[in-house]
């Protein structure tokens, strides 16, 4: 499964928040908004690689 675009990363950004309601909710969130950004992270560093 790929993990969601970086627009879609970016809005997630935007509406991240604590929530009193479900506090754990917040960190779920940024834990998958950060492995996210790894995964493209660690994606276009092999495409740079092989492009050299």
């Amino acid at each position: 499964m790929t993990p969601p675009s970086l627009d879609e990363i970016a809005d997630r950004l935007i509406r991240l928040a604590p929530s009193h309601k479900d506090p754990h909710r917040y960190f779920e969130e940024k834990s998958e908004l950060i492995a996210a950004l790894r995964w493209h992270a660690a994606n276009d560093n092999r495409r740079v690689e092989r492009a050299a």
